[in-house]
């Protein structure tokens, strides 16, 4: 992998160990159902055998990371990128980390793009038990918003908005005329 511009760091084999520990606690905090260890680790390993995973931190530190993840949509032969995870771990939470991570996911789907000669969707999901509303607007910075996720039996302290509250924060039209009212 080449060089970035965003100092993100390639993240290989020999520091699987640090990275499930960080992803674990990433999905901790905002996971809809227990967290497998065993199974966060297939994913760092599935991201860096078809993808690719990038941290900040120098090695042996890390701060945020992202994993992202050749894959096919249900009804689809063709390839698209996933976002499979992406934080930032609570000391360095008040960094542009984040924003960052996304640049450089934004980066390497052009890579995969041009290498391609073909267009590669890339998609990131939301799906957390807290801030969503600040989730949609650092997501819909810098990403278009395709779709949504829905469903049932989610615990109850779980954050949910209203599509008048998703419209207001991604700053779409729609909630731009409801802000003005």
């Amino acid at each position: 992998m080449n060089a970035n511009p965003y100092g993100v760091r390639h993240v290989d084999g020999s520091e699987i160990d640090p990275l499930v520990a960080a992803v674990t606690e990433i999905f901790d905090e905002v996971a809809v159902q227990p967290v497998s260890e065993s199974r966060v680790r297939d994913l760092c390993v599935r991201c860096m055998t078809d993808g690719v995973v990038g941290v900040v931190g120098h090695p042996g530190e890390i701060q945020a990371s992202i994993g992202i993840e050749i894959a096919y949509f249900d009804y689809s032969e063709d390839i698209h990128l996933r976002i499979a995870w992406i934080g930032v771990l609570p000391p360095w939470r008040r960094s542009n980390h984040a924003a960052t991570l996304l640049r450089f996911a934004r980066w390497f789907h052009a890579g995969i793009e041009r290498r391609s000669g073909q267009r590669v969707p890339c998609v990131a999901d939301i799906v957390t038990t807290s801030d969503l509303d600040r989730k949609i607007r650092s997501f819909g910075r810098q990403m278009r918003q395709v779709g949504a996720t829905f469903g049932w039996g989610f615990p109850d302290h779980m954050t949910f908005l209203s599509q008048e509250d998703i419209d207001a924060a991604t700053g779409t039209k729609a909630g731009r005329d409801a802000a003005a009212g």
